[in-house]
C-alpha cells in the first residue's frame, strides 16, 4: 500500500495558498514525518489527507485509486486520523468512546490488547472517567489507544505528543514504530526534530506551503541543520 500526493494546492478565501503544489508518496511499513514549523500548512495538509478540508486542487492515491474516487465507508475506514485538538465525545466515558468507534469501523474490541495499553500508557484508571473531566494529556492517550486498537491502514497524526508525559512519549515511539512494522502507513506532522529523530523513517521538510527537501533517517542527514537550512532560505524565518 500506499499515499500518493500529487500537485496539491488549498487555500482560503482570498488568502494566500497555505499548499502549494505538495507532492510525496507515503510507503507502508514507514513512519513519515511532514517536518516544518508553525503555519507551514501542516495541519491543513493532514485534514485534507484525512478528509476534513475538501478545498483543494490535486491528486491524492491510496493504492492507485484517486481519493475523489473513494468516498465509501469502507475507504475511509483505511484512516484513523487523529487531529491537533484532542477531541471526544464528554458526555462518555474514555471506555465508552472506544468502543463506540470499534462500531463506527465495525471493529471488535481486543480486550487484551486493550488492557495492554492501558497499562502502557498508565490509563487503567481513567478508562471510565468521562472524557469531559479528562485533562488534555489523557484525552490524548484515549485517541492514540482507540487508533492502535483500530489498526487502521492509514494513521495520520497532527503534532500526536500532545499533553503527554514523558512515559507515554516512550511508549508512543514504541506502539507507533511497531504499528508501522506490521506494514501500516503512518504519517505525523510535528516541529521538534526530537520527534522526528525518534520515530521517522521518511522526513518531508515543509516550509511555506511546499515540501523542499525529503530524505531517508537512515541517509544520516544531520535533520537539524537540513532543517534551519531550508527555513532560512529566501528570508525563512
Amino acid at each position: 500500500m500506499c499515499l500518493e500526493v500529487i500537485n496539491l494546492r488549498s487555500r482560503y478565501i482570498k488568502e494566500k495558498y497555505v499548499l502549494d503544489g505538495v507532492t510525496f508518496t507515503a510507503q507502508k511499513g514507514k513512519v513519515n514525518a511532514i517536518l516544518g514549523i508553525n503555519g507551514a500548512g501542516k495541519t491543513t495538509l493532514l485534514n485534507i489527507l484525512a478528509g476534513i478540508h475538501e478545498n483543494y486542487d490535486g491528486e491524492i492515491f491510496i493504492d492507485g485509486k484517486r481519493i475523489h474516487e473513494a468516498r465509501s465507508l469502507e475507504v475511509k475506514r483505511k484512516k484513523f486520523y487523529i487531529g491537533d485538538e484532542a477531541i471526544l465525545f464528554d458526555e462518555m466515558s474514555a471506555l465508552q468512546f472506544i468502543e463506540y468507534i470499534h462500531v463506527i469501523y465495525k471493529r471488535k474490541i481486543d480486550e487484551v490488547r486493550l488492557r495492554e495499553l492501558a497499562e502502557a500508557f498508565n490509563f487503567e484508571k481513567y478508562l471510565f472517567e468521562d472524557c469531559g473531566k479528562l485533562s488534555l494529556g489523557n484525552r490524548q492517550k484515549t485517541l492514540l489507544i482507540t487508533a492502535l486498537l483500530i489498526q487502521c491502514e492509514i494513521l495520520i497524526l497532527d503534532e500526536p505528543l500532545l499533553g503527554l508525559d514523558v512515559m507515554a512519549i516512550e511508549n508512543f515511539y514504541k506502539e507507533i514504530r511497531n504499528y508501522a512494522k506490521e506494514g501500516r502507513i503512518v504519517i505525523f506532522s510535528t516541529h521538534i526534530i526530537e520527534v522526528v529523530n525518534n520515530i521517522s523513517d521518511k522526513v518531508f521538510l515543509l516550509d511555506k506551503g511546499r515540501i523542499k527537501e525529503s530524505f531517508d533517517v537512515g541517509d544520516q542527514v544531520n535533520i537539524k541543520a537540513k532543517f534551519f537550512e531550508v527555513i532560512n532560505d529566501d528570508g525563512g524565518i
